[in-house]
């Protein structure tokens, strides 16, 4: 074969070996801050698509309490947009307690601080972008 015909056939099978890569796996870490009680544990979900958020979030993580703060990690996400609900729990029964009218008693928060009227903040509120690099986000329990 001529050396101008195998440079071509070699460049193809790089870019269709390219092509065919995985995309790049990336980690979150999510640090809570705001633990006024070092009581029960810190539950946080990870949504992937605004369906998700904030109840029926696609992976989930738990932390031991800590006076302060406290850090999750998530590994081998696809790069993308995702929001982050948590809460501390605080009684260790799996669920974020709220009073009669429907406000929570125990310590919650969201990623990018977002706040909504009347229940849970949207997804574009919460809504951050994980580059194929990795990142972290920060929580602020109230």
């Amino acid at each position: 074969m001529r050396p101008i015909l195998i440079r071509r056939i070699l460049t193809c099978a790089l870019l269709i070996g390219l092509a065919a890569a995985p995309a790049r796996a990336a980690s979150l870490v999510v640090e809570l801050r705001g633990i006024t009680e070092a009581r029960g544990e810190l539950m946080v979900a990870l949504a992937a698509a605004p369906a998700e958020f904030p109840d029926h979030a696609s992976r989930f993580a738990q932390a031991a309490v800590k006076t302060g703060e406290a850090r999750v990690r998530f590994d081998g996400l696809p790069p993308g947009d995702y929001a982050i609900a948590a809460f501390q729990d605080v009684n260790s029964n799996a669920v974020l307690d709220k009073n009669p009218l429907g406000i929570p008693s125990e310590p919650y928060g969201f990623s990018n601080d977002a706040r909504g009227w009347f229940g849970p903040p949207s997804w574009q509120a919460a809504r951050f972008h994980l580059g194929p690099e990795g990142g972290s986000v920060v929580i602020e329990l109230h």
